[in-house]
């Protein structure tokens, strides 16, 4: 689970040094270019090729995982031109409100009482880790009402996923979900002219590498999250996605030296509480079974 959430965060910081040299629907079509590719390659080359791709009676399943993947991607990564980074910081964290929403009302998943009163502790750690107070969360409708619209989007794909690795290998099914998420970052790139500055020659082999670097991560990302949701309940792997943050300010901080203030460090500090009583209460579970 850890290894998933450190992987989570690596993408964050090095698509944050892509944006330094690419524009970021360009970033994304190269960036999962090169995941689809080797992706797909692995898939035909091993066990039974091709066969792998076959959707198993789950066709409608991907088709809407698909188009949801879509969705979300094109909303996310545009949001940022029409409101703050504070406000995409905190507004995609509802993802976790809505998954336990969902899966409390149709009866998919259940949580108790003592873990759902961590995830408004942690989501408050989001909110200072992001310097909410200083940066202040202004309301911009358009890109607001998009961030929302991903963290919907990534709540509902998250249980679709869940549904489709019960018959489908996640290797498979991460082919499927890179290329379809890839078709926003292609529309948007096509209609602002982005690949002609690519044919300019504008990035250097070191903008290339972290492109490459990022498939990379993505490639095997994606297919271990799925086999993750297989195991674990869609609102714990959620929940536990809630440290990236954290992790990719402590990246800030040991690598460009970027200062905490006192609310960053109070914002920390409930992040790595929740996280400790969120395990401490899944080893008490293995122990004596759920209350």
């Amino acid at each position: 689970m850890f290894a998933a959430v450190l992987c989570m965060a690596a993408q964050t910081l090095l698509m944050r040094a892509a944006l330094e040299s690419w524009p970021v629907s360009l970033a994304g079509v190269i960036s999962r270019t090169v995941a689809f590719t080797m992706l797909a390659a692995w898939v035909l080359a091993t066990g039974s090729g091709w066969r792998r791709f076959k959707p198993r009676g789950t066709g409608w399943w991907l088709v809407l995982m698909c188009l949801v993947s879509a969705l979300l991607n094109f909303a996310l990564f545009n949001a940022l031109k029409w409101t703050t980074a504070t406000n995409h910081a905190i507004l995609y964290r509802l993802d976790t409100i809505l998954v336990v929403l969902i899966g409390s009302l149709l009866g998919i998943e259940r949580i108790g009482w003592k873990e759902f009163m961590l995830l408004p502790l942690m989501l408050l750690g989001i909110a200072l880790l992001a310097e909410v107070g200083r940066s202040g969360f202004q309301v911009r409708w358009a890109g607001d009402l998009l961030v929302i619209t991903a963290a919907a989007a990534f709540a509902v794909n998250a249980f679709v996923n869940r549904h489709i690795v019960q018959t489908m290998e996640p290797e498979s099914m991460a082919v499927y979900n890179i290329a379809a998420g890839s078709l926003g970052f292609v529309v948007v790139s096509i209609a602002e002219g982005q690949w002609s500055w690519l044919a300019r020659g504008e990035p250097s082999v070191g903008a290339w590498l972290i492109l490459v670097v990022l498939g990379l991560l993505i490639a095997g990302f994606v297919p271990a999250y799925y086999s993750l949701l297989r195991h674990v309940p869609v609102w714990k792997l959620r929940t536990w996605m809630l440290i990236v943050p954290l992790l990719v300010a402590g990246a800030d901080w040991l690598v460009w030296g970027t200062r905490l203030t006192g609310w960053q460090w109070l914002g920390t500090a409930l992040l790595l509480g929740g996280l400790a009583a969120l395990i401490h209460l899944e080893r008490r579970d293995r122990v004596n079974g759920p209350p």
